[in-house]
């Protein structure tokens, strides 16, 4: 694959790929605003090497729906999340992405400024900068309406179909 360069000033964590494979099925984006609190399932391949090789699930809950500083182009989540999580899609309870694992707080940064080890403080590109982002760049995706409350378990069965391994290799 080949990453096509983010438009001066971005600010989002995103890039596209361009692949030569055909993805199927690919993911629907949520028509349905995301709510504080509401629950969400990151799929990733987190600390690939120590950990499973397959895909890892995470659950949790949009904790806030702006990150550091305010930034209303990230939401914070509970799910837990790793290096090797980030690209990986955020999904609400009918298995639509919302938005897209960015990382986790530098607990030492952090603790250098409170005195205090944060815990479990998580970001992703929020639904609204991820819309935003595709349109800029003429991607087209289908939305779908969150209309259905599906497990933990069935959401992530959803979000494995799509969610692939992209690794980083310098040569």
């Amino acid at each position: 694959g080949r990453a096509r360069d983010r438009p001066a000033g971005a600010r989002s964590d995103l890039a596209l790929l361009e692949v030569d494979a055909v993805m199927a099925p690919t993911a629907r984006l949520s028509q349905t605003r995301l709510r504080q609190s509401d629950p969400v399932t990151v799929v990733g391949y987190p600390l690939r090497g120590l950990l499973a090789a397959g895909p890892q699930v995470t659950a949790g809950h949009a904790t806030a729906l702006a990150g550091l500083a305010n930034n209303t182009a990230l939401i914070q989540i509970s799910a837990p999340v790793q290096p090797g999580n980030s690209g990986g899609p955020v999904l609400d309870a009918s298995g639509n992405v919302v938005a897209v694992v960015t990382g986790k707080l530098n607990v030492l940064r952090a603790a250098a400024v409170t005195g205090d080890i944060a815990q479990n403080i998580n970001f992703a590109v929020a639904p609204s900068a991820l819309r935003g982002f595709l349109d800029a760049h003429n991607v087209s995706y289908e939305a779908a309406p969150s209309s259905k409350s599906l497990g933990t378990a069935d959401v992530a069965d959803i979000g494995r179909r799509f969610t692939v391994l992209v690794e980083c290799t310098r040569e």
